[in-house]
């Protein structure tokens, strides 16, 4: 159960860091005021600029649910990283992140020919960033073997480096 929407609001008007990502939540959630994403988010980045770390991966987390060709990629890496030197674990995240960066660059005009059609350093980036993933997720399945969602975007990683493979592009 979260603190009453009546307290946290009076933390915020006192400026304390970490009600910022509380009244977030409440606003995510519909918790005692009405759900509204975009508060949710304001106040996630008000957290986020007094340094809290919950809020810096719940931004992560918000920022990696959008659509790949969306997603602000350079905000985004700065709060996985500042989380990381908050003592945060950012594996998953991190491992989402790559991913996603990957995921927008199949969107792009470069790919949408197919692999054989693509210019030799658009598919080394994409590899790196699906080998980076791939890299982190098997870090992080280490101590989070029943992570359902991270198992399934390795095998897709794994399908996307074979069709994207030095031997089914043309050079």
């Amino acid at each position: 159960m979260m603190l009453h929407f009546k307290y946290v609001t009076e933390a915020v008007k006192a400026d304390y860091p970490f009600a910022f990502y509380l009244l977030a939540l409440h606003h995510g959630l519909g918790e005692g005021v009405g759900k509204n994403t975009d508060l949710e988010r304001r106040f996630l980045e008000d957290g986020a600029r007094r340094n809290v770390g919950s809020a810096m991966v719940r931004l992560v987390r918000l920022e990696l649910e959008r659509e790949a060709t969306t997603i602000n990629f350079n905000q985004t890496a700065q709060y996985i990283q500042r989380a990381k030197d908050l003592g945060f674990m950012m594996n998953r995240s991190s491992g989402f992140f790559h991913y996603a960066v990957a995921n927008s660059a199949l969107a792009s005009p470069a790919f949408q020919n197919g692999p054989k059609n693509v210019n030799p350093k658009a598919v080394a980036g994409l590899r790196n960033q699906l080998l980076e993933a791939q890299k982190i997720f098997a870090e992080y399945l280490k101590t989070q073997k029943n992570d359902k969602e991270v198992r399934a975007a390795q095998k897709e990683i794994a399908g996307l480096l074979t069709l994207y493979s030095t031997k089914n592009t043309v050079h």
